[in-house]
């Protein structure tokens, strides 16, 4: 046989061509290996890290509750408080008084940081007041009940968190007729298009109030009222109370 009869055939690879693809192959599928592993591990760290924050954030509900006092505060001349309430920060407290002025104080000294007057009054007493929400309050005049959302404006520059405060008017509504000044006041405010409330008048009967505004097909907006007179207890009622949907009043 001669040696061009002995060479092997164009078509074919020797052991020693092959080495390289198959090392780079193998180097492939050993990657691919600890990457899957990796990938397992960070997905069973995650659920894990769930699984820790979710038994952290309910472990409190196994204790018993409590309450940690805040320094009290100085009197303010203004007047009675009629509501109160403080913003996401707990760094000021914003104060209703009986004479229609809302006032900002410190929570850490007490200072005042700012004075508005409840928007909407033009110099009508508050007769009743309700608070449907952390931030909204609801006063209630001889004819009208009246929204506000008190609240801050918050800014972040080099000396750190600025806390501005502010007052809002979101909507007023006209009392029925028949409906005298209401003496006791529970509110549901969803938006500004839907409220409701539950009002105990002066003469001691219990209404329910509604309005929802209603827009048409050519844009236009019309605020319908619903009134419905509410059965009397047999006993004086001392407080009135309405959840955040309005579908109960207490």
């Amino acid at each position: 046989m001669t040696e061009s009869q002995r060479r092997e055939p164009p078509g074919l690879r020797t052991s020693a061509s092959l080495d390289p693809r198959l090392r780079a192959r193998k180097r492939r599928d050993r990657i691919a290996a600890w990457v899957v592993r990796l990938g397992g591990a960070a997905t069973i760290a995650s659920i894990v890290a769930i699984l820790g924050f979710i038994v952290w954030e309910v472990a409190p509900l196994a204790g018993s509750p409590g309450a940690e006092p805040l320094p009290a505060l100085a009197a303010d001349p203004a007047g009675p408080v009629l509501a109160a309430t403080t913003d996401e920060y707990r760094e000021m407290l914003a104060v209703l008084h009986a004479s229609g002025e809302i006032r900002y104080r410190a929570l850490a000294d007490g200072a005042e940081r700012a004075r508005f007057p409840f928007p909407g009054l033009d110099g009508e007493a508050i007769v009743a007041v309700a608070q449907p929400g952390e931030q909204y309050v609801v006063a209630a005049t001889a004819r009208r009940l009246i929204a506000a959302r008190l609240g801050v404006q918050t800014e972040h520059g080099r000396d750190g968190r600025v806390l501005h405060p502010r007052v809002a008017a979101v909507g007023e509504w006209l009392l029925p007729d028949g409906v005298s000044p209401p003496r006791l006041l529970g509110a549901s405010l969803p938006d500004p298009a839907n409220f409701a409330a539950a009002v105990v008048d002066a003469e001691g009967d219990p209404w329910l109030l509604s309005w929802r505004e209603e827009t048409s097909f050519l844009g236009d907006s019309e605020r319908r009222a619903t009134v419905k007179a509410l059965p009397a207890p047999s006993a004086t009622i001392t407080a009135v109370h309405m959840d955040a949907r309005a579908n109960q009043a207490f």
